[in-house]
């Protein structure tokens, strides 16, 4: 108890120290309170000098406020700025390493096509890298369907730009090739239709631009049968199937273009090749140096072979038999011809 009451007493002069800090601080409100009615009336004199209709004092707390967030939402803008200049430097970077991708398939492809040109001499093939305009038109209009930009445009367009990737390059420039094609609205609506469908534009592989020259013209101005023998041509001499399989190729040519362009590559090619003809024109097998010949004959319910290389008794009679009209139609050829020699 005697411990008690001496800790007891101590409060007192605790209390009597919280007395004098309580009578400070209500003299520190007074003197608040005064220099808030002094400021007041000041602030209203400001206003009055001001004269700016409809100011009030706690539009202050609330613009400082927003300006506060204003300045805050500023800053995370910046950041999203510099983040949005760091993805469109990689994605520059990409396009470029893309352009680079589908230069290095071309060169592929020149390299095949070189192969070709030159293991003969009757068909040439001419590659133009990104040649192919037309398809880059109609797709550059697809994609613009609905602009009101006349095709003349989007063709001057594919005329000057290489692919769609440097458009894209151009299209955020100051002096804009597109701007000088374009009218001030076409351009921007150009841009809007441009942006909305970018993954694809710049994904638009322009396709290579193939010429085909046959005998030192071009296959379109052919016939269809000298087509079909650029065709069969162009398949012997890829060199990349270990069977080639051709279905009755004298359909479509002639004698002359059987032997001076099939057969020559045929017999160069068979050691390496395996080919099976379907054929009832006899300078294929007899010609080619035909090494199995599979003679076909249909009974009334059924199909009977005969199969041995050419040297066989057999097989050369089914030859003459069905492929030159038997024997004795050869054998008046063969006098007619012997006539013409002379």
């Amino acid at each position: 108890l005697i411990e008690f009451e001496t800790i007891f007493k101590e409060i007192e002069p605790i209390i009597n120290k919280l007395r004098e800090k309580l009578n400070k601080i209500d003299e520190f409100e007074s003197q608040i309170i005064n220099k808030y009615d002094e400021l007041k009336e000041e602030f209203s004199k400001i206003k009055r000098e001001i004269n700016v209709p409809n100011i009030q004092a706690d539009d202050y707390v609330k613009y400082t406020k927003k300006l506060n967030l204003t300045e805050t939402q500023l800053k995370e803008l910046d950041k999203l700025v510099n983040v949005k200049k760091d993805l469109q430097k990689k994605l520059e970077k990409s396009l470029i390493e893309l352009q680079s991708l589908w230069h290095k398939e071309f060169e592929i492809i020149q390299n095949e096509i070189a192969k070709i040109n030159e293991n003969q001499t009757s068909i040439k093939i001419n590659v133009d890298f990104k040649g192919d305009k037309p398809d880059f038109e109609n797709y550059l209009k697809a994609k613009l369907t609905g602009s009101n930009i006349r095709g003349s445009k989007i063709k001057e367009i594919t005329n000057t730009y290489s692919d769609l990737i440097n458009v894209f390059f151009d299209l955020n420039k100051e002096k804009s090739q597109l701007k000088n094609i374009l009218q001030d609205n076409q351009f921007y609506t150009f841009k809007s239709y441009f942006e909305k469908n970018i993954p694809a534009l710049l994904t638009y592989r322009i396709p290579d631009k193939f010429d085909i020259i046959y005998k030192g013209r071009p296959l379109q101005e052919h016939s269809l049968g000298q087509r079909a023998s650029a065709l069969i041509i162009f398949l012997l001499t890829l060199k990349d199937s270990d069977l080639i399989i051709i279905d009755q190729p004298e359909d479509d040519l002639d004698n002359q273009t059987i032997y001076n362009d099939v057969i020559k590559i045929l017999k160069q090619l068979k050691n390496n090749t395996q080919f099976i003809f379907a054929t009832h024109n006899p300078n294929i097998p007899v010609l080619g140096d035909c090494e199995q010949v599979i003679s076909c004959n249909y009974t009334t319910d059924k199909i009977e072979t005969s199969t041995g290389s050419i040297d066989n008794e057999f097989i050369r009679n089914d030859i003459v038999n069905i492929m030159e009209g038997g024997e004795e139609a050869f054998n008046n050829r063969k006098r007619i011809y012997e006539l013409w020699t002379h």
